[in-house]
């Protein structure tokens, strides 16, 4: 019922992605305000003129916004576009700003978007290691998704049905040995 006041289809895609703003040693100054009034400003443009519907929270020093549509393949283009545009808009006085931006992926039902969420969080808090530090996918972490992951199990069983299946169907397939290749 509460998803209906802010115009959320329960039914719809999620992604979160979160804009985060590392603290100056001085902490909360004019200027990380400045750069959060900037995000916030271009964030309502785009979304204005994409005709997109998102949630956007505010936090001391990020921003967390919740995109939704009904087609998920729309939802990754126009989050990929934002995020893009966010970036290469970035005024020069933020250019050795600490502004890093992470994006979740893409979830079914909103009770989910909780996942994305947690993704875009690992994505910019990992990105260094993969040696992304402004734009990072959690789609990107590569086995990092793994390592990084508190609860291995469900991430592990996703990883086998994305990457390592389809190395055993290939082997079943075409009686090669890639899988054993990959275990040596």
């Amino acid at each position: 019922e509460k998803a209906g006041l802010f115009h959320l289809n329960p039914q719809d895609h999620y992604l979160v992605v979160v804009i985060k703003i590392d603290r100056t040693p001085d902490g909360l100054t004019d200027e990380v305000f400045q750069k959060m009034s900037w995000i916030s400003q271009e964030t309502d443009a785009y979304l204005r003129d994409a005709q997109m519907h998102a949630l956007v929270i505010s936090k001391t020093d990020s921003f967390n916004v919740i995109f939704t549509a009904s087609d998920h393949r729309l939802l990754k283009e126009q989050v990929a576009t934002y995020s893009r545009q966010l970036l290469a808009r970035k005024p020069r006085k933020m250019a050795d700003t600490g502004l890093r931006v992470g994006i979740g992926r893409c979830y079914q039902h909103l009770e989910q978007v909780d996942k994305s969420y947690t993704d875009a969080v690992k994505a910019i808090q990992h990105g260094p290691l993969i040696g992304e530090t402004e734009l990072v996918y959690f789609e990107q972490l590569g086995i990092y998704k793994i390592l990084c992951h508190p609860c291995l199990k469900e991430e592990l069983e996703r990883f086998y049905q994305e990457v390592l299946l389809p190395l055993v169907r290939y082997d079943e397939k075409k009686s090669t040995e890639l899988v054993k290749t990959l275990e040596v």
